[in-house]
């Protein structure tokens, strides 16, 4: 469960896209020139789901574009898939080949003039991952945290709250020792942030904690040293109330899909994986 994000590596994946962009190329008839422009309905997708370009192409009666996604025609598994028609797809899960040093994940969406392949129009489409991102209220679980002082110098660290247990009637979130619990370095009580500190959007290349919000706190954890060393990498942290959904749902995990096609957060049944008894 645990990343680590050099100073100039960014894992996060947020928003932005650059503006239409346009080329022209000579048609071979009247000195005309072919211009491709390419607009979307959004700046960012989320993973799973879809968003829908159009192209505007001037200087030719055939008005008809090819659609690429990172030079691919049709798009790729990796990239995301783009139709005919310019709807795009996002993958679903997004390839660290994606993520270039200290920047976003984002693919490029090109629109290729049939009647002059030379003319092309371009735009950047930034991926998010939900599961790196800050919730709002009380966050669903299997999403991004870490402990607050889980950074060495300017290299960031984190990993995924992993689901709910009950412990006495008191709920607690389980994960692994070395994304809570700082590989036996932590506090007892430390506070447990969303998102991790490695998926800070706004502070995440200096490795601080503004704008995460505090789910948990540092309750108890199995020593990963020792002798003979413990071969369990868990730890506990009791929530607060009020900030973590205490359905035991998890980001991603259900049987059903919303009118998008992304699975929406669900569970098995309480004694089962989604919530954990810690004797």
């Amino acid at each position: 469960m645990r990343r680590t994000l050099a100073f100039l590596f960014c894992a996060s994946i947020v928003a932005g896209m650059t503006g239409c962009s346009g080329a022209k190329s000579p048609t071979g008839g009247g000195g005309n020139n072919v211009t491709v422009s390419v607009a979307g309905t959004s700046s960012s997708v989320m993973t799973f789901r879809k968003v829908t370009f159009t192209a505007t192409v001037t200087g030719t009666s055939n008005t008809a574009v090819t659609w690429q996604v990172n030079g691919v025609t049709g798009g790729s598994a990796m990239t995301g898939a783009i139709s005919t028609t310019g709807v795009y797809t996002a993958p679903n899960f997004i390839s660290g080949t994606l993520i270039p040093a200290n920047s976003n994940a984002t693919v490029t969406i090109t629109a290729v003039s049939q009647a002059s392949p030379t003319s092309t129009g371009s735009a950047m489409l930034t991926l998010l991952a939900p599961g790196q991102a800050a919730q709002n209220g009380a966050i669903v679980l299997g999403t991004s945290g870490s402990n607050i002082n889980a950074s060495s110098g300017n290299t960031c660290c984190g990993g995924t709250l992993g689901s709910l247990v009950v412990r006495n009637g008191v709920n607690f979130i389980l994960s692994n020792n070395h994304v809570m619990a700082n590989s036996d370095s932590a506090s007892l009580g430390a506070a447990i942030i969303q998102p991790g500190l490695i998926d800070n959007p706004a502070l995440r290349t200096t490795c601080q904690s503004a704008g995460t919000t505090t789910v948990a706190n540092l309750s108890q954890f199995f020593t990963l040293e020792g002798n003979p060393p413990n071969p369990v990498d868990a730890a506990i942290a009791q929530i607060v109330p009020g900030d973590v959904d205490t359905s035991g749902n998890i980001l991603l995990l259900g049987a059903t899909t919303d009118a998008n096609g992304v699975p929406v957060p669900g569970g098995r049944p309480p004694d089962r994986a989604s919530r954990h008894r810690w004797e």
